[in-house]
């Protein structure tokens, strides 16, 4: 019997892993081999040893060397086959190690390991939120997973994935060599009547309390946002139902936004001293939301690291413009 599109040296070793008393459990290069032979031949002892395997090596079994479990040139062709012959017991690990890799890793990969993976994470949202996130910036706010989907089906996307993943960490190295140790601003915003917004913005850290998914904004220009402290004229107001917040929209800085998002009901007992707002539009889902309102957008044609000194422009109606200076830590530090 001859097998012309099976290696002889794979069909041999394919049998004998299927032996008593054989070769025992398959390598990991072995896998790759034989599984497909396995499965076009239809030896259902053989998937189900790979399927074993597998589960074992993507669930990080102490019992099995693996070496570099995070190399997606590696792991990919065994994750992607996983889940095309839908193995039982390893194509739910399958698809936790690809949406792992995708949101922990992505610019460890090539643009084929992230076009194998994405079928794999297309009904994780988080993920798919994730890697948009990563080429769109805060302009994703208000997708639906349909439209993340279809997006992260372009041809380009795994290109624009490597590009916008390599310009951050860029960005990144120019943002450790400064640091912002306050911002002040003076403007009045009309539809509260005229009282002035005064005072300081607060840093906040994505990474250190303020909104859940701080993988997603421990990014360039996104790393922080700045928050009007409490204590401000702002918080002077009888009425006083909102907090100000100042943010990037994409890591790079080219839009910024300044806003107003209503605080929590348990704010009376004190939460909004910790950044927290209303759940209908934080940034666990990223959606626009209608209880966000934007007050100033700045869109300048260049990046800005920081918030713009000058250049804002009012969403309500007249509202001045605010201006802003600075306090840096170290202030020989300079930047555009």
């Amino acid at each position: 019997i001859a097998f012309d599109d099976v290696e002889v040296e794979v069909w041999d070793k394919a049998m004998a892993y299927l032996e008593p008393g054989g070769f025992g459990y398959p390598t990991f290069d072995d896998i790759l081999k034989i599984l497909p032979v396995y499965d076009e031949y239809q030896f259902p002892d053989g998937i189900r040893m790979c399927d074993s395997v597998i589960a074992k090596l993507l669930a990080l079994d102490e019992t099995i060397h693996i070496g570099n479990c995070h190399d997606p040139e590696r792991y990919t062709p065994l994750v992607k086959m996983t889940y095309v012959l839908n193995l039982p017991q390893s194509k739910n690990l399958a698809v936790k190690w690809a949406a792992d890799s995708l949101q922990s890793f992505v610019d460890d990969h090539t643009e084929e390991t992230i076009r194998d993976l994405l079928p794999l994470v297309e009904n994780e949202e988080e993920v798919l939120l994730t890697l948009v996130k990563t080429v769109k910036g805060r302009h994703c706010r208000g997708m639906t997973v349909d439209e993340m989907r279809n997006y992260a089906k372009k041809q380009s996307f795994p290109q624009e994935c490597i590009m916008r993943s390599n310009q951050i960490k860029e960005v990144n190295a120019v943002l450790k060599q400064m640091s912002v140790a306050g911002i002040y601003t003076t403007f009045v915003f009309e539809s509260t009547g005229g009282i002035p917004l005064s005072g300081e913005f607060e840093t906040r850290c994505r990474d250190q309390g303020y909104g859940t998914k701080s993988h997603m904004n421990e990014v360039g220009a996104m790393r922080n946002v700045w928050v009007l402290k409490r204590g401000g004229s702002y918080n002077n107001d009888d009425d006083d139902s909102r907090i100000i917040i100042l943010e990037a929209m994409d890591a790079f800085g080219n839009v910024w936004e300044i806003y107003a998002i209503p605080i929590q009901a348990s704010d009376e007992e004190g939460d909004a001293d910790d950044g927290h707002v209303a759940d209908d539009d934080n940034d666990d889902d990223d959606g626009g939301g209608e209880q966000r309102q934007v007050l100033f957008r700045w869109d300048g044609g260049y990046s800005s690291l920081f918030p713009p000194k000058v250049g804002w422009n009012s969403i309500e109606g007249e509202s001045p413009a605010p201006s802003f200076t600075y306090t840096f830590d170290n202030p020989s530090k300079n930047y555009r």
